[in-house]
């Protein structure tokens, strides 16, 4: 799975581990998430977007 998380966060100048604890997840879900290893529910991609100041489907890669 490919997505854009490592982009935006890093465009939003975030660690991921800052970014784990602005989300309430754990450091190594988004490290899983970024090498395309997991992926989240949508409710946790809504999260994330609306964080990094971006849409869903930007985030997902499917814009």
């Amino acid at each position: 799975m490919t997505n854009n998380l490592a982009h935006y966060r890093k465009k939003r100048g975030l660690t991921q581990e800052e970014l784990s604890r602005i989300a309430d997840l754990e450091q190594s879900e988004i490290s899983r998430a970024e090498n395309g290893l997991k992926d989240f529910r949508g409710g946790t991609w809504a999260r994330l977007a609306k964080i990094l100041d971006c849409s869903v489907e930007e985030l997902m890669g499917k814009e």
